[in-house]
């Protein structure tokens, strides 16, 4: 049942997938520093007693299993909030104190109290401007935020960000956890991969954390090269305002198109990868003219250099390449006559090939959170199975990217070519990487990380 995650009107954040019997909490008492809260009685008091019931509170359950009652744990909590917010008009510059609220209404939502999450939501935006240099509050606020369906998407890019600013090493293995849980949750399993590599770099790869690590990569598929593949099984395609983004683990690269071009994706065969895209049309003479872009990728042949693999192809002389996706490429200028149409004259092919070799983590470059499929609240656990996804070609795969063009059209045509080789997305590791799309990158405040994560 490797894959299989659940929600029921929320996301029960550490028991997201329905086999895993996972105690931890979005955010813990072990969060909160009590010296640094306010020395009141009362604040006091309401510390100890959400310190009390956390453990009954600590993550969402389908069927209550406890002695106590559930409606006396959310009373407690729920009054435990009032107080603490009551407090924090006493001590309004105080961050342990929002904190504590925020994870007091935390562990409220756990256990359906109204208006909790919004009262958590609040108090980790007050923490976070209160001490922009903490990570606390916007780590807890992303946890929280991947705890709900609605803002699932908001609260991994707010991990994203934070993840970031700073050095792995920087940041504690409680965030690596909420991490890859929530990236399980957001369909990014080679994400969830990096991060296990980093817990398990500090020695702390626990069962809970194989178990996710293990989930991610039963996620990938392996690819034969004597198989035929559907293009729906290689390719994924997300509009970016004007272009289109399509991209392939399988293939190992992915590329921008304006939304107005034709594209052809045939069937992966013999392990090969073809996308032929239709460009423009441009007007020559009043003529539409569309020039064609035809990427090929595929493995090196025993022995093959990259030189040996462009003449495989009619490529021409070979010029200075004007855009480059790689650190190395060649490219090549065929010009002859064609009196037949679409040439009517001057053709023209530009090749451009290079090479990239696999990265740690295939696909993670191509990975953005995605939101969790819609359902129908009935008040029961709801399970989804994400897609598969084929693994890639070949730890070394060659590219071809040539233009065939009339020569009337051969400004447009070029700039066309320019523009989609700058845009071309190389899944190598060899620091040729350009991620696509962006994510916010400044952990500086929740606020600012949300407004950044709702405008892409």
């Amino acid at each position: 049942m490797h894959g299989e995650l659940t929600r029921r009107g929320r996301i029960p954040f550490a028991t997201l997938f329905a086999v895993l019997a996972i105690t931890r909490a979005v955010a813990a008492t072990s969060d909160i520093q009590p010296a640094n809260l306010p020395t009141d009685p009362l604040v006091k008091a309401t510390y100890a007693t959400v310190v009390n019931v956390e453990p009954l509170a600590a993550t969402w359950q389908a069927q209550w299993n406890y002695t106590t009652p559930k409606s006396q744990v959310a009373a407690k909590l729920a009054a435990a909030v009032r107080r603490l917010q009551s407090s924090a008009q006493k001590y309004p510059h105080n961050e342990e104190l929002q904190l504590l609220i925020g994870v007091a209404g935390t562990l409220g939502h756990n256990v359906d109290v109204p208006g909790s999450f919004e009262a958590a939501t609040a108090a980790f935006h007050r923490a976070s401007q209160l001490d922009p240099n903490d990570l606390r509050p916007v780590a807890l606020l992303g946890a929280l935020d991947c705890s709900a369906p609605e803002t699932i998407v908001a609260g991994m890019r707010l991990l994203l960000g934070l993840e970031s600013s700073r050095a792995p090493a920087d940041l504690p293995s409680a965030f690596w956890y909420t991490y890859m849980v929530c990236a399980g949750m957001t369909n990014m399993p080679a994400h969830e991969l990096r991060a296990a590599s980093y817990m398990q770099a500090r020695g702390q790869l626990t069962d809970e954390v194989k178990f996710l690590a293990d989930t991610a990569r039963h996620r990938f598929s392996p690819t034969s090269p004597s198989k035929t593949y559907d293009p729906k099984d290689i390719w994924t395609a997300r509009r970016h305002g004007k272009e289109v983004h399509f991209f392939s683990t399988t293939c190992g690269f992915g590329f921008l198109m304006p939304a107005d071009w034709r594209i052809k994706l045939p069937k992966l065969q013999h392990g090969t990868c073809v996308a032929i895209l239709y460009a423009g049309p441009f007007l020559a003479k009043n003529q539409p003219i569309t020039p064609e872009i035809l990427v090929l990728a595929r493995a090196p042949k025993p022995g093959e250099s990259l030189s040996q693999f462009a003449q495989n192809f009619p490529i021409g002389p070979a010029i200075k390449p004007s855009v480059c996706p790689a650190q190395k490429c060649l490219t090549f200028e065929n010009q002859h006559h064609d009196p037949d149409p679409p040439y009517n004259g001057l053709a023209i092919t530009l090749t451009t090939v290079f090479g990239g070799t696999e990265p740690e983590f295939p696909g993670l470059i191509f990975e953005s959170p995605q939101p969790v499929p819609a359902f129908k609240d009935n008040g029961t656990a709801t399970f989804f199975r994400p897609d598969q996804i084929q693994q890639r070609l070949a730890p070394s795969i060659y590219y071809l990217v040539m233009l065939d063009t009339a020569g009337s059209v051969q400004e447009p045509a070029m700039r066309a070519y320019r523009h989609f080789l700058s845009g071309f997305v190389l899944d190598a590791g060899d620091g040729s990487q350009v991620a696509v799309p962006p994510v916010a990158t400044q952990a500086t405040s929740p606020a600012t990380q949300r407004r950044a994560a709702s405008s892409q």
